[in-house]
């Protein structure tokens, strides 16, 4: 591989090994730091069921990088549930 030296005498397992360990550690650290986070698992099943504070609440989340990476995308997608289900129930 390109920009990796596995140095002499160490198996290619053990140097595969290494880098998955760090790369797994780099994960971990994200996660703690925000970097990469998920929906809790209730608030997206309550969203899912139309729950419109649930779905705001993930449009939100995704705008401002709450908790999770900010995703415009997702964000729109469930605030745009929302707004519709709102106009709805005014018409």
């Amino acid at each position: 591989m390109p920009g990796v030296r596995i140095p002499p005498g160490v198996p290619i397992k053990s140097a595969f090994a290494d880098i998955y360990l760090q790369m797994l550690f780099l994960f971990i650290i994200s996660l703690l730091r925000g970097i990469v986070a998920f929906i809790p698992q209730e608030l997206l099943d309550k969203a899912n069921l139309g729950d419109a504070d649930a779905q705001n609440s993930i449009g939100s989340m995704s705008i401002k990088g709450d908790e999770v990476k900010k995703d415009y995308n997702l964000a729109f997608t469930w605030i745009k549930k929302r707004l519709s289900k709102d106009m709805l129930r005014r018409y």
